[in-house]
């Protein structure tokens, strides 16, 4: 629980006490950053790390890719696990002057225990506070976390 308050405080202060300056993305940037998945259809919660790095600008947007790390001990014997893959990703950077940036993408990788596949398709929406900060909202759909909405913070280097 003090995850949350943590979370909200951080967004708090970067809403109020900073100012945006140019948070359009571009090309070969790097996005990082921890989130709070909340699985509906197992009543438990995972813990993730992001990392994206863009790869391709195209007219509307950036291709990016990266790595995913997803922990769980809550909940059922299945959900106290580890899980680790990788993402590819399209941010549709022309929207807004880039304040708010959609996005879809998919994932999938493994778990240390089982060994068992996972994979899952995403959208969602970065919000750009400043210019190295966003709030990143996600809703997944995959073959173990069948609904997954997910909040998050996103940090550009």
């Amino acid at each position: 629980m003090r995850i949350f308050f943590v979370l909200f405080a951080l967004i708090t202060v970067q809403l109020f006490f900073f100012n945006r300056l140019n948070a359009q993305m571009k090309l070969h940037d790097n996005l990082a950053g921890p989130g709070i998945t909340i699985l509906t259809d197992k009543s438990a919660v995972l813990f993730s790390g992001y990392y994206e790095h863009e790869l391709l600008e195209t007219p509307s947007g950036l291709f990016g890719g990266g790595a995913v790390v997803k922990y769980s001990n809550l909940g059922s014997v299945v959900l106290k696990n580890a899980f680790l893959g990788g993402q590819i990703s399209y941010s549709f950077t022309k929207i807004n002057g880039g304040k708010i940036i959609p996005f879809v993408g998919l994932m999938a990788g493994t778990d240390f225990q089982f060994a068992a596949a996972w994979y899952c398709t995403q959208a969602g929406v970065r919000y750009f506070f400043k210019d190295n900060l966003a709030v990143t909202g996600r809703f997944g759909f995959g073959n173990n976390w069948f609904i997954s909405p997910e909040i998050g913070l996103d940090f550009r280097f």
